[in-house]
């Protein structure tokens, strides 16, 4: 079977390593995502990640927002692929390092898909947000002027 591996930045506790879910599952309005316990398992006894609470795994958004896009893609395959859902912590440079040694076995693997979650779009005063400027034009000029300031 496939294995997508989903990758999602923390937001809600503050890790310096990366984070397994303690469920199996993952719902979706389409259909029920099963975690690949094996590879779970493969991760866990390496002892570099720690455990999601089940109140983290409910907060966290980053890996969340991509479980039904993930089931409505797969949809016609649901019954052969299994995710392997990462929670990624502030990571030093030598622990980046370590995970992308550990993860590149899986990544030279053809048959594993990775979906890395880039948490483009934050809205709010907390995360300082820009407005949409409308004098820049269309909303991708305005994205375009904010990257060359």
């Amino acid at each position: 079977s496939r294995k997508i591996f989903i990758l999602g930045p923390s937001h809600h506790v503050p890790l310096s390593r990366c984070a397994l879910s303690s469920v199996d599952i993952y719902r979706t309005p389409l259909y029920d995502l099963r975690i690949d316990q094996k590879i779970y398992g493969e991760l866990w006894k390496t002892g570099m990640f720690e455990r999601m609470s089940l109140q983290t795994d409910e907060d966290e958004h980053s890996i969340e927002m991509h479980l039904p896009y993930t089931a409505k893609a797969m949809e016609s395959h649901k019954d052969e692929f299994t995710i392997i859902p990462v929670l990624v912590g502030a990571l030093s440079e030598s622990k980046e390092q370590e995970f992308g040694k550990l993860f590149s076995k899986y990544l030279a693997d053809p048959s594993n898909l990775f979906v890395v979650s880039s948490d483009f779009c934050h809205w709010g005063q907390r995360f300082r947000y820009s407005y949409y400027d409308e004098s820049q034009g269309e909303i991708y000029r305005s994205i375009e002027h904010l990257d060359k300031m």
